[in-house]
């Protein structure tokens, strides 16, 4: 989008497909190509025919009250806006570009609302039910960590948050692991392809911050493909925009009995909420 053709309050700008139903859709496949601007200042998204045919909106939804956005599994990249009047389904180019609009449409002032795994998330009682991959491709339980204070992170290499967590990550690592403290690094490319490197990539890369806690197989934290510990841990505790994880480095305490027990952004440095763990090792885990 041209600077001169910029609209105040567009955080993001460009095409998308429509999705179409009813007799149209039959003449279009089903899709109608648009150009789609997501504003911040207006709380708004608005569906022009071109970026140079802007006189009359295709469609408009206004996002300033109890509006959703959610991953759609109907479209190709499938992002589902709603509000209390309306809904319109978008398809991106592309996977990044799907993930990067449904972005937009949050910071435009939709809140996230999870589309997948409910029923199956809604019955887990516990973390140590849960189970994901290490590195090498093994099954892992949570179980393994019974009884221990957990810290869970989705991680990136090539964030900005990247060289202030891992080193006080592995500090607080090194200070309480003996006391029960155990961290558990999740690697994900899903925000702006910050960790593209191979698993074997990312552990080299890791080196030079001594990082000796567990690290898990590169995997999405959200949408269809979320990691389970993921999808659980985020609708047990969700953040601003609801059960969606938006950055690198979120993080979550779990306490000696598998409960969550808070989430942190990705701007709260490990070091900021040491009292919070503290806290946590000095309890004793409950009988069963």
């Amino acid at each position: 989008m041209s600077a001169a053709a910029k609209t105040e309050g567009v955080i993001q700008a460009g095409n998308l497909h429509r999705k179409r139903e009813g007799f149209l859709a039959k003449l279009t496949g089903g899709k109608q190509l648009c150009y789609v601007e997501a504003n911040d200042q207006t709380k708004a998204v608005t569906a022009f025919e071109s970026e140079t045919n802007k006189a009359k909106p295709l469609a408009t939804l206004d996002l300033s009250s109890g509006a959703t956005v959610e991953f759609d599994a109907s479209f190709a990249h499938g992002i589902k806006l709603a509000n209390a009047t309306t809904s319109e389904v978008f398809g991106a180019e592309s996977k990044e570009k799907q993930e990067e609009w449904l972005n937009s449409f949050i910071n435009a002032g939709a809140q996230y609302r999870e589309a997948f795994n409910v029923a199956d998330t809604a019955k887990i009682q516990s973390f140590y039910e849960l189970k994901d991959f290490d590195m090498a491709g093994n099954e892992v339980s949570m179980d393994t960590y019974k009884g221990k204070v957990v810290l869970v992170v989705n991680v990136s290499s090539l964030c900005g948050l990247t060289p202030t967590n891992y080193p006080e990550l592995t500090q607080l690592y090194e200070k309480y692991k003996d006391e029960g403290l155990e961290i558990l690094a999740f690697p994900c490319n899903q925000f702006l392809q910050q960790e593209p490197g191979t698993h074997e990539e990312i552990m080299e890369f890791v080196k030079q911050y001594n990082c000796t806690f567990p690290f898990f197989e590169k995997h999405d934290v959200n949408g269809s493909a979320a990691r389970p510990v993921f999808a659980y841990l985020k609708t047990k505790l969700p953040g601003s925009f609801g059960n969606y994880i938006k950055w690198n480095f979120t993080k979550f305490l779990v306490d000696r009995n598998g409960q969550p027990f808070k989430r942190f952004a990705p701007k709260d440095l490990p070091l900021s909420f040491e009292e919070d763990i503290k806290t946590l090792l000095a309890q004793k885990p409950t009988e069963e």
